[in-house]
């Protein structure tokens, strides 16, 4: 599977619990900081896109992006880094 960041401005949602539905059913998914999640799912990022888009605005600033290679993050839970770092990087 492919891991994708999603970053949201939920205050542009007409539909804020759908849109947190909608990811939360992706097959694995991390709700970083504020409006941001980090999924693993076999769809495309343009397949993740058109399944969210009905639920904003138009120019929402909806961003779906690939995570590949390398993660540096600051956070304090270990669990979170272990989850991230097999995932994006394989280990």
């Amino acid at each position: 599977m492919t891991a994708y960041l999603i970053d949201i401005d939920m205050a542009r949602a007409t539909n804020p619990e759908l849109v947190l539905d909608i990811i939360r059913r992706l097959p694995t998914s991390f709700p970083g900081p504020k409006s941001t999640w980090i999924v693993e799912t076999d769809q495309s990022a343009q397949q993740v896109f058109d399944t969210l888009s009905p639920y904003f605005a138009e120019n929402s600033g909806l961003l779906i992006c690939e995570i590949c290679g390398s993660l540096v993050w600051d956070a304090s839970d270990e669990s979170i880094k272990r989850w991230l770092s097999a995932r994006i990087i394989g280990g």
